[in-house]
């Protein structure tokens, strides 16, 4: 009796012991307690999508955190003071955001009207489906700087049918009247849209005409309200592509401003693999060229060459170095120089401009980011880094070589 009882009582302190401590489960491979995270030294965020001002005073971009939380902010020329214009929100829950120039599509971006007293910023466009689901989109809204007040400037409708739920990359017309943008679809289709400031509606957009679904990089000629576009065509599954420079003026009729004014068929680039794309157009300050990066394949960096054509189609010629190296994302340093940059094996850039005349080339240094953008006089360039300057931002200076 005494031998069962002392049994019961060890079997109860067993059972004691277990319930104290918990059941618990052998752990599986992969599944091992991670201790906790102890308090980080910095905050946890990195500054992208720098954008100058048009008088070079102030940049705009988002600070990203690990929870896809975007929050659009301000700081000086020379990054000495943050301001936070707007409080944190989840911009794009389900897919990377973009913003880096290193890229074959258009990116995202911000952008500030001509006169610098407002600026775009992208947020999240919830659309409801045919089954009443929520898919996250992309919409435009704008950025009152003197009052603080956003509105919505190209959004969808809330029972929206098109493919085109991502509106990104905008740019405004010279005169202020318009608002171009891409549209881009779940499949990597992508559309031009325009977004005019007489209409009320924010879910009013005009499709430029003569669009295919592989239509990107779209902006304004410097002089003239003409927007300006690549657009790739194929007649039939059995041809190669064809890649093409088209433009178009908002109600407008002249025939020099409408249609194809430059095309690159495969049999013309002669070399293999080869499918024609354009990227990072960029008009020059007159007005007179269109400077733009062109590839046999838009997925090798290595293989990019920046190419001008004139405003009539005319003279299109390569004017990057032929010396093995990759150039992309091409700027006007006045009307006779380019800057650009060169992509690195370890995953910098090399700053580089040259005279497209001479060709005589400089190289200002390295990058290492191709998330950037340079100062309206060509001086400077802000880019995204991975830590935290004393001033609280990731963003950096890089100061070109005289």
């Amino acid at each position: 009796m005494r031998e069962r009882c002392w049994r019961v009582l060890k079997l109860g302190m067993v059972l004691c012991g277990i319930f104290v401590m918990g059941c618990r489960r052998p752990n599986l491979p992969g599944r091992a307690d991670v201790p906790a995270l102890s308090p980080p030294s910095l905050p946890i965020f990195r500054d992208v999508n720098p954008r100058w001002s048009h008088d070079g005073t102030q940049i705009a971009f988002l600070r990203e955190t690990p929870n896809r939380e975007h929050q659009l902010c301000l700081t000086d020329a020379l990054l000495k003071k943050v301001s936070r214009l707007r409080s944190p929100e989840v911009l794009s829950p389900d897919r990377d955001y973009g913003s880096g120039l290193a890229r074959y599509t258009s990116p995202n971006t911000l952008a500030f009207s001509p006169d610098d007293k407002q600026i775009v910023f992208p947020r999240v466009d919830w659309i409801v489906g045919n089954s009443g689901e929520h898919i996250p989109g992309l919409g435009l809204w704008l950025y009152e700087r003197r009052s603080g007040d956003t509105k919505p400037l190209a959004v969808h409708p809330p029972r929206y049918k098109g493919g085109f739920l991502y509106y990104r990359y905008p740019q405004w017309s010279p005169n202020g009247k318009y608002l171009s943008f891409v549209g881009e679809g779940i499949f990597g289709q992508r559309t031009v849209l325009l977004r005019s400031f007489t209409r009320l509606n924010p879910s009013d957009t005009v499709a430029l005409p003569l669009l295919s679904e592989d239509s990107d990089w779209a902006i304004w000629e410097s002089k003239r309200p003409v927007v300006t576009w690549r657009q790739s065509i194929r007649r039939s599954p059995s041809v190669p592509f064809t890649e093409t420079l088209r433009r178009a003026m908002p109600g407008g009729t002249s025939e020099e401003a409408v249609g194809e004014f430059w095309r690159m068929s495969p049999s013309e680039m002669k070399v293999s693999p080869v499918h024609p794309h354009a990227s990072h157009l960029v008009w020059s300050p007159d007005g007179t060229l269109l400077a733009f990066a062109l590839t046999s394949d838009p997925l090798d960096f290595q293989r990019y060459a920046i190419w001008a054509v004139s405003q009539d189609g005319k003279k299109a010629r390569r004017i990057s170095p032929e010396n093995g190296r990759g150039y992309l994302a091409p700027v006007w340093i006045g009307n006779e120089r380019i800057g650009a940059l060169s992509p690195n094996k370890e995953g910098t850039f090399t700053v580089v401009s040259w005279d497209i005349r001479s060709g005589a080339m400089r190289s200002h240094g390295t990058i290492e980011s191709a998330d950037c953008d340079w100062s309206p006089d060509r001086t400077r360039i802000a880019y995204t880094s991975g830590t935290p300057t004393s001033t609280g931002t990731t963003l950096r200076l890089f100061t070109l070589k005289p």
